[in-house]
């Protein structure tokens, strides 16, 4: 055993002194594209996209301390956002964000390509869109000679101060760079743009994933004297075996469900579905349950009856909550309403609490 460990150990020692080795490279390596030839709309050979993925919120003006927007910095300004069964990154740490060397690896059906890149600006600041100021910050990195594609990846975090909303965005300006191996050349014709959607909605999902969990373990870590000194409060789903397996078939894992109350808003995430609505829309709640398991089992539901919403993960228990204004959450583009949404937490009574104490409803 001790000597399959050491042999372990050396490969791990050869293999990350091979990947330094390549990182090291990267300082004299161009850029595999004009830095001012990238668009800000698709044609030509260029593709432009844009990614937005809502973060729990926080309550208005400044980031908070250790709230979404700052957790959100810091999975940023390493990297922690992308997905490692995807890219993974090699980078000194040590070295300055603004100007850094990054060599990404790229995996796809058990290849590995070693992509390089390099950082170029970092930025921390605050814009006005639409006429609402919204503190930014973000970096952007420039693809290098030798990578897949050519082109720019801009990351930021934004937080609306007006409303206290977080958010993370993701754009991407490429085309497809210079592939000397044919059978690279044609599956990257095959694939690339596949696994582009692939690794921005892996990201979104992976950064609202990181910072849920990180302001959950804040707030058990809380001492209980000071019970509001987070300024979300999150509460996961309670998942029943049979239940578990019927959405994993729809995108909704324990990862990706779960409610936030704080910020002024009520957020809820259940897979590819998402209610969000501010605090003072919220005119009550009930406990209801047991449910039927046909109605409720597998993705969200809607009711015919009242156009109610359920994201329901068991059927013993949950919380309906009821809206002033109808919300979205069913349909991508939210237009159906709802007036109610139904969540099978695991803290029922903890989110009647929150509710009760957050959003001056009388119930």
């Amino acid at each position: 055993m001790a000597r399959a460990v050491g042999r372990f150990e050396l490969i791990t020692r050869l293999r990350t002194s091979r990947m330094r080795r390549a990182l090291a490279k990267l300082q004299d390596r161009p850029l595999n594209f004009w830095a001012g030839a990238a668009p800000d709309a698709s044609g030509h050979g260029w593709t432009v996209d844009h990614y937005r993925q809502p973060l729990p919120p926080e309550p208005p003006g400044a980031p908070t301390p250790g709230g979404s927007w700052t957790i959100a910095q810091r999975l940023l300004r390493d990297y922690a956002f992308a997905d490692p069964r995807i890219v993974r990154a090699v980078f000194d740490p040590e070295q300055p964000l603004e100007g850094r060397d990054m060599l990404l690896q790229g995996r796809f059906l058990g290849l590995r390509f070693h992509l390089g890149v390099r950082v170029g600006g970092v930025v921390d600041t605050q814009r006005e869109i639409d006429g609402r100021r919204v503190q930014v910050w973000g970096w952007d990195y420039k693809t290098l000679e030798g990578h897949l594609e050519a082109g720019q990846m801009d990351y930021e975090v934004r937080k609306w101060v007006d409303t206290g909303e977080v958010e993370f965005h993701i754009r991407r300006a490429a085309r497809t760079g210079e592939i000397p191996n044919p059978l690279v050349r044609l599956g990257w014709t095959l694939f690339g743009r596949f696994m582009q959607v692939r690794f921005a909605r892996r990201a979104c999902a992976r950064m609202q994933a990181l910072v849920v969990s990180a302001l959950e373990r804040a707030s058990v870590a809380r001492p209980a004297a000071h019970p509001t000194a987070s300024p979300q409060r999150v509460f996961r789903f309670r998942f029943h075996p049979l239940y578990r397996v019927a959405a994993g078939w729809f995108g909704v894992r324990p990862a990706r469900a779960w409610v936030t109350v704080g910020g002024g808003r009520l957020q809820a995430r259940f897979g590819p579905w998402f209610v969000d609505t501010p605090l003072v829309n919220v005119v009550g709640w009930e406990t209801t349950g047991p449910y039927s398991r046909l109605k409720t089992i597998g993705p969200a539901h809607l009711s015919l009856a009242d156009r109610g919403l359920t994201f329901a993960t068991n059927r013993e228990r949950g919380l309906c909550i009821r809206f002033r204004e109808p919300v979205g959450g069913i349909d991508p583009r939210h237009r159906l309403r709802h007036p109610g949404l139904t969540v099978t937490v695991a803290d029922v009574a903890g989110l009647a609490a929150a509710l009760r104490e957050l959003s001056g409803a009388p119930v």
